[in-house]
């Protein structure tokens, strides 16, 4: 399926040095149903695309769910800029069948990852809910500096409602007594008894 000289004007908009303009472009990618648009925007990429090309493919792929984009956002994880980062993240996020978490843990571990970041790549491990980044997330839970990556682990957690993650949360909720952490470790255990 070939694409449409208006659609290959909105590819090229993409790089547009206006935020608007790269908006509307985005939004009329975003809801075209012709999968070659994603096929085509793939085939695009390299080293010499823009930050802001990168950031808006992966804002497109999210709304596409494109499974077939998995690849390439995944290799967005070690982009340069934050913003494709977190857009990367978000976009494997809402692709169904994406469930390899490896990479996932493997940005969370690194400690010079963003807390913006720690946070969307914790949710995004919560909702797939696989059991190999329970430990992971008990880490950030006990060990993490910033108290909304906690938060979030603590969230995550009890969404995935795995038992191993019980004695950790209690012990943050005896330590962190009358915060916010203490009742997100509260309703996690909760959860997760409730099963």
């Amino acid at each position: 399926m070939s694409i449409s000289e208006k659609t290959k004007k909105y590819i090229e908009q993409l790089n547009s040095e206006s935020k608007k303009e790269r908006d509307v472009a985005i939004q009329f990618l975003s809801k075209k149903q012709n999968k070659s648009v994603v096929t085509n925007l793939l085939s695009l990429m390299n080293e010499n695309t823009s930050t802001e090309f990168r950031e808006g493919v992966c804002k497109i792929f999210r709304k596409h769910k494109a499974e077939e984009a998995i690849d390439f956002l995944i290799k967005c994880l070690d982009d340069p800029d934050n913003g494709v980062r977190y857009h990367a993240i978000s976009a494997l996020g809402d692709i169904d069948t994406f469930k390899d978490v490896k990479p996932l843990i493997r940005k969370l571990k690194q400690k010079h990852t963003d807390p913006i970041l720690r946070s969307e790549i914790i949710s995004v491990l919560g909702n797939i809910g696989d059991e190999k980044a329970i430990d992971a997330l008990i880490n950030i839970l006990r060990n993490d500096k910033d108290k909304f990556v906690r938060h979030d682990a603590a969230r995550a957690l009890g969404k995935m409602g795995d038992q191993r993650a019980i004695s950790a949360l209690t012990k943050i909720a005896n330590d962190e007594k009358n915060t916010r952490l203490y009742y997100l470790a509260m309703n996690a255990v909760n959860k997760i008894k409730k099963g």
